[in-house]
């Protein structure tokens, strides 16, 4: 009998039984059993003590199988071998790196070399993923396996799992046979793949033919093949081409086809790649769009670079560029930049779709900045390119030093003289500015054509502080120069330009009165240069009079309480009072000065600045029930027990700004108006500003500005008139479902919070690979993220509602021209879970038109979001589009253009 066992084994070379060696000798028995002990696998041989398994195991040119269970049965007429499991042991089956394990049994056809294995089988390959199905066979002589209702998973951005029946599992490579494919890890998916036939090829690829894509059991899409990399990380290949089902067959002839995003993907190396791709848009344009990436971590250097170049269908040619920079060179000097530029602002209008490009402006910034042991040294530039009315404003450079203080004859409080610890500190600036407008004017605004403008400035200052009396001294230069001027008289264009140059020296010495309140007297002196290319006696710097001025401040605090109400304990109303008053001597002008600078840079000043601004506060109760707030946290905090020891500060109160009104310094010369005989002539200050802002209504922002006085007629005869005029008006607040004041009006309903997360904890956030994309639907090509939005873990999407107004004014003081008004609302709520809808919007008040409209409505079911997008431009164009968003990236759009047909498109 044991000769026979072994000969067995012997011609499959490959095979270790799991028997004992007391079975074996029953040979009058027709089936061997073996019966482990509780808790052990039955295994052969018991290893060592076996001497023959021993020299079996260690023949050369066999492969060693290994059978293991809670005990194994052995028919000698079947020759089929079975392997038990219970609930504590499993039966399995080890080869050369793969294993095959059940909950019930695994039974082996000797016969045939083949293996069933039943009760939730599991099979784990040398290579790839494993694969669990319902029942499974594997022949040991082909090395090729089947599974039933099997499921299996990969990883690709994210986890895929596929379902179905697995006709052929061999090492490396699956064959799948009405499969199902799906990121959702639930039971009965929310969405999903569908294929006929399926093949993966262990951690290349995957491949599908025909496939249907399903939300629920509704089919929304055909492909008749997809591929599928498998692997991971990032590799070079080919770009998913980006069209849509009218773009193969057209349903009319007016509609224009396009295949963008057909090119190739580079990646270099570990830290950099590149990608370049063709768009055609027929009618339209054909395009090439080239970007690099590069991350360096260990080098502190990221940043993209994406250009496009644009070949009219009439001929045109047209570049947009999109950069972004950034490099932390050492601890102490820091390098970025974001440049963006489009060569043609009507280009990108007339060919965008999207609204939000169409209005906004190509913003672009860059800078340098080191910080010194002596100081902080900073270079900066930014461009902006506006679309609506082709302007352009740059800034650059922009040069700020800062000097860090520095501290003289440095002592001790307690013996420190009056000399001692003198600071000193300083810093400079220098910028240019240029304006550039369009030469065309604009009918809509009634207004002429504005030439293109540069300036320059530049600031150094320093001082000195003895105590409470302190030293300044600065120097100032300004220039600005109106370019390509034209000149009636000699029919020519000049640029025309006017300097300054000024500098000051002042003392000031503070004094503490009571409180808050101080006292500060100040003496100045300075004086100011002028070079204007319109006056002729100012071509060159002209020196003006030299002036002292001798002022002092006062500045105090004003604290009024008051009872509280609803959940405030206590309100306080701060007034913040400052008086200033200056003199200026008159001074002797000469007849030069009197010429450039005008009689008035001569007279004496005396001059009063008063200024106010109010701040309510409120002082908000430990129990917040009043207000409707969730007290579960405060609850908590009071049922856990004190372990602290020895005095404690109390917590310090919430305090909440009621309403805070901060108007602009009102300033008054009493010279001016001795001179006219008219009092309102001595308020040199003509607008006045207030700034509102409030916790109330979150984000509250109110800028109001009014022109105090308007001026009718010219020289002598002009007389001034009290007439307050609004100006310009800029407001912008978000009112939600939790906004206080709601809650005080016990309007609002507690917030559905989302629920803590399931994990543990101290466990780390599973990270997912971030990769980037160029959209190819922009006009200048900016690099956006690939990761999909996902719904937080563990939490539900709150039922609130939100919503963000802004409002802004400008009415011009001539009474023909029109004003400006805009008004932008964003919208958003949540009426159920699972759906969000947003509504953003601009409207023109002064031509009574809407600039756009965007509404999106998006459904999120788990692994997937559907949002549905309605746009309308001014100029009257719609759209509408529908889009499906799955976590492995794939897009599927339905797409509808008053300018075109139904568009349709499936992108990965």
């Amino acid at each position: 009998m044991r000769e026979r066992i072994f000969q067995k084994l012997e011609r499959l070379g490959q095979t270790r039984l799991g028997v004992d060696s007391a079975a074996v000798d029953s040979t009058a028995a027709d089936t061997v059993t073996a019966a482990a002990e509780p808790g052990q696998p039955a295994v052969a041989g018991a290893g060592a003590a076996d001497s023959v398994m021993t020299v079996l195991l260690s023949l050369p040119g066999y492969q060693v199988t290994t059978y293991e269970g809670a005990g194994a049965n052995f028919d000698m007429r079947t020759q089929v071998l079975r392997l038990d499991a219970t609930k504590d042991a499993q039966a399995q089956l080890q080869r050369e790196g793969e294993r095959l394990t059940a909950d019930s049994m695994v039974l082996y056809y000797d016969d045939r070399d083949l293996v069933e294995v039943l009760g939730n089988p599991l099979y784990t390959p040398r290579a790839g993923d494993p694969v669990q199905a319902r029942v499974m066979y594997y022949n040991l002589r082909q090395e090729r396996g089947s599974a039933l209702d099997a499921t299996t998973k990969f990883q690709q951005q994210g986890e895929w799992f596929v379902r179905g029946d697995l006709p052929s599992i061999q090492p490396g490579v699956v064959f799948g046979s009405h499969a199902m494919f799906t990121t959702c890890d639930l039971t009965v998916p929310h969405s999903h793949f569908w294929a006929r036939e399926i093949k993966m090829v262990g951690d290349g690829v995957m491949v599908a033919r025909p496939v249907v894509l399903y939300f629920a059991d509704v089919p929304v899409a055909w492909l008749p093949f997809m591929v599928q990399s498998l692997k991971r990380g990032r590799r070079s290949g080919l770009l998913t081409p980006v069209f849509s089902m009218n773009d193969i067959v057209r349903t009319s002839r007016g509609y224009d086809r396009r295949l963008s995003n057909l090119g190739f993907y580079w990646a270099m190396n570990d830290y950099m790649d590149s990608q370049f791709a063709f768009d055609w848009f027929s009618n339209r344009f054909v395009a090439l769009t080239g970007g690099l990436q590069y991350n360096w971590a260990r080098q502190f250097l990221q940043g993209s670079a994406n250009y496009r170049q644009y070949w009219e269908s009439g001929g045109g040619r047209q570049l947009a560029l999109d950069t972004q920079h950034g490099w932390q060179l050492s601890e102490r000097t820091d390098l970025r930049m974001m440049a963006r530029y489009a060569s043609s602002a009507d280009f990108v209008r007339q060919n965008s779709y999207d609204p939000r490009e169409v209005t906004q402006s190509i913003d672009s910034e860059g800078g340098l900045s080191h910080r010194f042991a002596w100081g902080n040294l900073a270079v900066n530039g930014n461009r902006r390119q506006f679309l609506s009315d082709d302007r352009v404003e740059m800034d650059f450079p922009s040069l700020s030093l800062s000097l860090s203080p520095i501290t003289l004859f440095r002592a001790p409080q307690s013996q420190a003289a009056w000399y001692n610890n003198v600071t000193w500190s300083g810093s400079a600036n220098a910028s240019q500015s240029l304006r550039d407008y369009a030469e065309t004017p604009d009918p809509t605004r009634r207004r002429a054509p504005i030439p293109d403008s540069r300036s320059r400035s530049s600031n150094l200052s320093s001082g000195f502080t003895i105590g409470r009396l302190g030293w300044s001294q600065g120097v100032q230069y300004s220039e600005t120069v109106r370019l390509d001027v034209p000149d009636t008289a000699t029919d020519r264009r000049l640029d025309i330009g006017e300097a300054t140059i000024g500098w000051s020296t002042g003392l000031n010495f503070q004094q503490r009165l009571i409180g808050t309140t101080t006292f500060t007297p100040r003496l100045s002196i300075n004086g100011s240069a002028l070079r204007s290319d319109q006056k002729p006696e100012a071509l060159s710097f002209v020196n003006g009079p030299v002036r002292t001025a001798f002022g002092a401040e006062l500045k105090s605090d004003i604290y009024g309480f008051f009872p509280g109400f609803a959940n405030y304990s206590r309100i306080r109303h701060k007034v913040a009072t400052s008086v200033a008053y200056d003199y200026t001597p008159a001074v002797r002008q000469t007849e030069l000065q009197d010429r450039v600078f005008g009689a008035r840079e001569s007279q004496a000043r005396n001059v009063v600045t008063v200024g106010l601004n109010q701040t309510f506060e409120a002082k908000v109760e430990e129990d917040t029930t009043a207000a409707g707030a969730d007290t579960t946290q405060a609850q908590a905090q009071a049922a856990r027990p004190d372990t602290t020891e020895g005095p404690r500060r109390l917590p310090q109160a919430r305090i909440v700004n009621l309403l805070s009104l901060q108007t602009t310094a009102v300033t008054y010369d009493f010279v001016r108006a001795r001179e006219t005989g008219d009092w309102r002539d001595g308020f040199t200050t003509t607008t006045i500003a207030n700034q509102i802002t409030s916790d109330f209504l979150r984000g509250l922002s109110l800028s109001i500005e009014h022109e105090l006085f308007r001026d009718e007629g010219s020289g002598e005869a002009r007389t001034r008139r009290f007439a307050p005029r609004l100006a310009r008006l800029n407001t912008g607040f978000s009112l939600s479902s939790t906004s206080g004041i709601f809650r005080w009006l016990g309007l609002s309903r507690a917030a559905e919070e989302p629920a803590p997360s399931a994990q543990a904890e101290g466990a780390q956030p599973q990270q997912t690979q971030t990769q980037t994309r160029i959209d190819p639907n922009s006009i200048i090509p900016g690099t956006t993220p690939a990761s999909p939005q996902q719904q937080p873990e563990g939490g539900e999407r709150s039922r609130g509602w939100n919503a963000n107004f802004s409002y802004s004014l400008q009415r011009p003081a001539d009474p023909a021209a029109s004003a400006s008004q805009m008004l932008t609302i964003n919208m958003g709520f949540s009426p159920t879970q699972n759906w969000e809808v947003r509504w953003n919007t601009s409207y023109d008040v002064g031509l009574s038109n809407f600039n756009d409209h965007i509404l999106t409505l998006t459904r999120d079911l788990h692994e997937w979001q559907a949002h549905f997008d309605f746009r309308q431009t001014a100029t009257g164009n719609w759209s509408f589009q529908f889009r499906v968003e799955l976590r492995d990236n794939t897009d599927l759009k339905f797409e509808y253009d008053q300018r075109s047909p139904l568009e349709t498109s499936v992108r990965r």
